[in-house]
Formats: C-alpha cells, sequence, structure tokens
C-alpha cells in the first residue's frame, strides 16, 4: 500500500492535558472504547506514533479530539503506534 499521497496532520502543541498521574491511570480499571468515544476520556495507555517515535497521550492524559485527528491521520498515512493496546487505533484503552 502506497502512502506517499496520505496528509499527515502536524502535531498540536497544545495537546498535553494531565489529569491523572500515570501510574493511578495505567493501573486503574480501564475500557477499550471505539475511538470516537474516547475524547475527553482520561487515557490508560501511551499513544506513541512511529515516526516520529513521540508519545502523543501518556497515560493520566485527557485524549482530545485534536490528538486523535493527528494521531488517526498518521495511522492511515502508514504510521504505527506499536504501544497501543489496538495498534491499528480503532479502538483506545481508557480508564473506567
Amino acid at each position: 500500500m502506497d502512502h506517499s499521497e496520505t496528509p499527515i496532520l502536524e502535531a498540536p502543541a497544545d495537546y498535553r492535558k494531565r489529569r491523572e498521574t500515570s501510574c493511578d491511570a495505567f493501573f486503574s480499571r480501564t475500557e477499550q472504547v471505539p475511538l470516537s468515544d474516547a475524547v475527553g476520556r482520561i487515557s490508560a495507555e501511551m499513544l506513541t506514533p512511529y515516526p516520529p517515535g513521540i508519545p502523543a497521550v501518556m497515560p493520566g492524559e485527557r485524549i482530545t479530539s485534536t490528538v486523535l485527528e493527528y494521531l488517526h491521520s498518521g495511522v492511515k498515512a502508514g504510521m504505527v503506534v506499536p504501544d497501543a493496546v489496538d495498534s491499528g487505533l480503532e479502538t483506545v484503552r481508557v480508564m473506567a
């Protein structure tokens, strides 16, 4: 599959929204929700698109629509998110 024509949105500069400690979020009760239902929820996993290999979401951060659009555009263009439970980003793990 040729991804050379698929545009990737630029990573948002203000996407970091920490609400819980990473440890509390990672070890909390979690649920896997569709990407569209993740906006406004607290992430329970790290989401690191590669390339560039820089985390876009850390456990404990509020998931914004801007960062999800960035991640979704990257996956469509061929980026991988190897540390996500669902590397295709159909779903995201969030605090229950």
